[in-house]
């Protein structure tokens, strides 16, 4: 039985808003523009504080959502207000760049304080989020990146098997940020062709997932499953929620946890092993990326923490601690696209060797194309039409088998069986409409978002959009089908 977990639907919803040419969301398709140009097109020696005001670009949004189904005990309308921004300054040689928002909404128990300096371990959102902020030395052939800073992708297929991992901010899954990744990252070219890349990723951090007075959270907190009273979920704190958030049907359908967490002679706690600074828990990886005409291809390796988490049960006699880990891994990527005439091919697989049989081995993959229809744009009449067609699947050549994991990664892993659509019409220039899908075939879990952007007048746009949700109870999606919305986006651009 198989999940389509946070990062899944995430991704899922990364999925269904990634891509250079239309598959991104297209409110981030217009937050683009807010994206710094070259540095070499104003770079004199103006004083540092001059170009911080000089390349600040702000953007304020509102945001309405409304549930089109009422859950008792939820609030079925919810508003946010957002004030994006981004900013730089430097010279020829070195620059530094900060990314971020501040915001704020209706939703229970989801927001509290700032950006730490170090990783962020709590789950709330923050009132004020920097995304990114790191310097960029910049030389002939070679750039050294020292910062919290967001990773590029490998190719353009909608689901990124190959991405290294991304902090995430789910609390609400369906409208998730990308938080940067501490990184020291070294980057050396070779002609016009070649590209090598080595990334040191010192500081580890969770996902932030939603509160447990959150919509998206109340099925795994129903009373009426036996673990209700042995972890406490009237009362239930960071930890617990996390596990329970990502395996909480597997611990219900679970008999030999059941026997042991019901025991009343037995108190049950919950940790998280979280990795820290030490050297054998930071991560590492390599990327070589080369371009031949029209066909690029690119392969990589990382080893460091699990981006998947597990449980591990600790039995103390008295106590039994389920405690979060995230063991380490290596995984080996590689894939590429080519380019024919309207189209583009693209592909990722990627392996994942699980230290100590901690976790599957398995192997991840995606495949599909991308093509720009300008023959149907011309019959209808409409300046451009987009669409991508992805699969993505799994193959485990190794089960998990270490003492004391009782379940793997495999019921939380997304994509295991999923066809991928997005489809964008640009009407002209002024209206965009689009269409994203994912259907899981191991879960019978679908999801569709279905939308508009309309710009109003210079620097104004709105966006309207559904998103419907429906499945079986065994994927995320499908506990979500009473979370079906409709949303309105209202965004200026300064």
């Amino acid at each position: 039985m198989k999940f389509i977990n946070c990062l899944a639907v995430c991704t899922l919803i990364f999925a269904s808003l990634s891509g250079p040419a239309f598959g991104e969301d297209l409110l981030k398709e217009l937050d683009s523009l807010m994206a710094p140009g070259p540095m070499e097109q104003e770079q004199g020696q103006r004083p540092i504080l001059d170009q911080v005001f000089e390349h600040l670009d702000l953007a304020l949004s509102l945001t309405y959502k409304g549930y089109l189904d009422s859950k008792p005990g939820y609030d079925d309308n919810e508003g946010e207000a957002m004030l994006k921004f981004n900013t730089w300054t430097g010279g020829d040689s070195f620059s530094f760049h900060v990314d971020g928002w501040a915001e704020y909404g209706t939703m229970d128990d989801t927001w509290a304080g700032v950006t730490p300096v170090l990783p962020d371990n709590d789950r709330e959102r923050r009132f004020l989020e920097i995304s990114q902020v790191y310097g960029l030395l910049d030389f002939d052939n070679f750039g050294l990146t020292l910062g919290k800073k967001i990773l590029p992708e490998n190719t353009n297929a909608i689901v990124p098997v190959s991405q290294v991992y991304h902090p995430l901010d789910l609390n609400d899954p369906a409208d998730y940020r990308t938080l940067g990744v501490w990184q020291v990252t070294l980057d050396k070219t070779l002609g016009d062709q070649t590209e090598f890349r080595a990334s040191v990723f010192p500081a580890f951090q969770d996902p932030k997932l939603p509160s447990s007075t959150s919509r998206w959270m109340d099925n795994n907190l129903d009373e009426s499953r036996w673990y209700s009273e042995a972890l406490d979920v009237d009362n239930l704190d960071d930890v617990t929620g996390f596990i329970l958030y990502y395996f909480g049907d597997v611990i219900e359908n679970s008999p030999f946890l059941e026997d042991l967490l019901t025991d009343p002679a037995v108190t049950v706690v919950t940790e998280n092993d979280r990795p820290d600074n030490q050297l054998d828990e930071m991560g590492y990886s390599g990327l070589v990326k080369s371009a031949w005409g029209d066909l690029d291809l690119f392969s990589s390796i990382y080893y460091g923490p699990n981006p998947y988490p597990l449980v591990y049960v600790e039995d103390r006699g008295s106590v039994v601690a389920l405690i979060k880990k995230n063991p380490n891994v290596a995984r080996f990527a590689g894939g590429g696209t080519y380019t024919w005439e309207s189209m583009e091919f693209h592909g990722e697989v990627l392996y994942n060797l699980s230290s100590d049989h901690t976790d599957d081995d398995y192997i991840s993959y995606v495949g599909g194309v991308t093509i720009t229809d300008d023959r149907s744009a011309l019959l209808l009449n409409i300046d451009q039409i987009h669409w991508r067609l992805n699969w993505a699947g799994e193959i485990i050549t190794s089960h998990q088998d270490a003492q004391g994991y009782y379940f793997s990664s495999e019921v939380i892993r997304p994509f295991t069986g999923d066809l991928l659509l997005q489809l964008l019409l640009q009407i002209n220039p002024d209206l965009t409409l689009y269409y994203h899908m994912d259907l899981n075939f191991d879960d019978n879990a679908q999801y569709h978002r279905l939308g508009g952007t309309l710009r109003l007048a210079p620097g104004l746009t709105v966006d309207v959009k559904t998103e419907f949700f429906d499945g079986d109870d065994t994927s995320f999606i499908g506990l979500w089908r009473d979370n079906d919305r409709i949303s309105c986006n209202l965004t200026y651009h300064f």
